[in-house]
C-alpha cells in the first residue's frame, strides 16, 4: 500500500483486531480541517473516536505554538472518555507513538520531555494532549512523513532520513493498536509505556536548559520520576522536580 494512499476507514479497520475495532466506534476522515484536536473537542464524542486529516489549516502544538501541516503527513487525534491519573499522558502517548513508528520501519525514535518525537537532533513529530475537563481526552499526534519546509525549528521526516514512509492508514492503525491497552485501562500498560519512554530519553544525563516563564534554569537532566516529572540536577547538586505544564526543555546548542 502506497505511503500516499488516501486515508480510508476500511483500510484502517482491516489492520485492527476485532477487539480494538469494536472499541474504536467511529473514524472521522477529512481532506482538510483547522485542527484534528479542535475538531475532536468540538465534536465531544461519548466513545472512542479517531480523527484524521489530509492537511490542517491551523494545526496546534504545545503552549499554543503552530504546527505546520502540509498535505501528506500524519495528523491524528484519538478521543476517548475516562479518568486518568499517574504519569502525564504526553509521555505515555509519546512512547506509544515511538513504538508504533518503529513497528512501521522507522529508525529508533528518541523522546524529549515532555512531548517531542526526535531522530538525532531534529523533531520528527509531537504530542498534544487536551481535555475538556468533563472526562473527554484527546491525544493529538503529528508525524512528519515527508519533508517540512517551514517548521520554524530543526525538523526532519522519514523521507529525509531515507526511510520509506509507511502508509498513513497502516500507521494510524498501529497507533490506535498501541494506545488501546492504555486508553482502555489495561493493568500494567502505563508502567510498560513509561519504561519504554525512559529507554528513549534523549536528554538523560545531558546538560540542558529549562525555560519556564521568564526564567531559565541550567543543569543535568536525570530522567523522570514515577509521576513523569523531569528531574533536573542544578549546579548546586540539588535535584529539582519539574512538572509538565508551562515548561519547555531545550538542549543547549553546544551539546
Amino acid at each position: 500500500m502506497s505511503a500516499m494512499a488516501e486515508l480510508d476507514e476500511g483500510a484502517i479497520r482491516a489492520q485492527l483486531s476485532a477487539a480494538v475495532s469494536a472499541w474504536l466506534v467511529r473514524i472521522c476522515i477529512l481532506e482538510e480541517t483547522e485542527s484534528t484536536n479542535s475538531l475532536a473537542l468540538n465534536d465531544a464524542p461519548e466513545a472512542a473516536t479517531l480523527y484524521l486529516a489530509g492537511r490542517q489549516s491551523g494545526g496546534r502544538g504545545r503552549l499554543g505554538r503552530s504546527w505546520y501541516s502540509p498535505p501528506g503527513n500524519l495528523y491524528f487525534s484519538l478521543a476517548w472518555c475516562g479518568d486518568h491519573t499517574g504519569a502525564p499522558l504526553s509521555l505515555l502517548v509519546g512512547a506509544a507513538a515511538a513504538l508504533a513508528l518503529e513497528d512501521c520501519g522507522a529508525p529508533s525514535v528518541a523522546l524529549k520531555w515532555p512531548n517531542d518525537l526526535r531522530v538525532g537532533p531534529a523533531k520528527l513529530g509531537g504530542i498534544l494532549i487536551e481535555t475538556d475537563g468533563s472526562g473527554l481526552w484527546v491525544a493529538g499526534i503529528g508525524v512528519n512523513l515527508h519533508p517540512i519546509a517551514d517548521a520554524g525549528q530543526p525538523a526532519t521526516s522519514l523521507t529525509t532520513l531515507g526511510v520509506e514512509p509507511p502508509c498513513r492508514n497502516i500507521l494510524a492503525a498501529g497507533l490506535v493498536t498501541t494506545l488501546h491497552p492504555l486508553l482502555s485501562g489495561r493493568a500494567g500498560s502505563a508502567d510498560a509505556l513509561l519504561a519504554a519512554w525512559r529507554v528513549r530519553d534523549c536528554c538523560l544525563d545531558r546538560p540542558v536548559r529549562l525555560s519556564r516563564g521568564g526564567e531559565d534554569l541550567h543543569g543535568i537532566a536525570r530522567g523522570i520520576d514515577e509521576a513523569g516529572r523531569l528531574l533536573l540536577e542544578t549546579d548546586s547538586g540539588a535535584v529539582t522536580t519539574v512538572s509538565s505544564g508551562e515548561i519547555s526543555l531545550h538542549l543547549d546548542p553546544q551539546t
